[in-house]
């Protein structure tokens, strides 16, 4: 099986939606990883090959908590999360 992006997007972006809520606690900002995520998936120049399963799965999970914690630092999320 080829990196086929209609085939991780079926396969991954539930997963990387319901971790990136976990750790943010916003379905909007959950939302907007999924994406990111699936873009880096997309650009990404040393990617593992989707066909060692497990493997392309541990580096999406690592990708998406990696996406949440620089959306969780920003200055951004700081000031939607304390109204400020």
């Amino acid at each position: 099986m080829e990196n086929n992006i209609e085939y991780i997007v079926e396969q991954y972006s539930d997963m990387i939606f319901r971790i990136a809520l976990a750790y943010l606690g916003s379905v909007s900002e959950a939302e907007d990883t999924v994406s990111e995520v699936l873009m880096t998936c997309l650009t990404a120049r040393k990617k593992p090959d989707i066909k060692s399963g497990e493997h392309f799965k541990a580096w999406l999970i690592k990708v998406t908590v990696n996406k949440c914690r620089d959306i969780f630092r920003s200055a951004a999320f700081k000031k939607k999360v304390t109204g400020g």
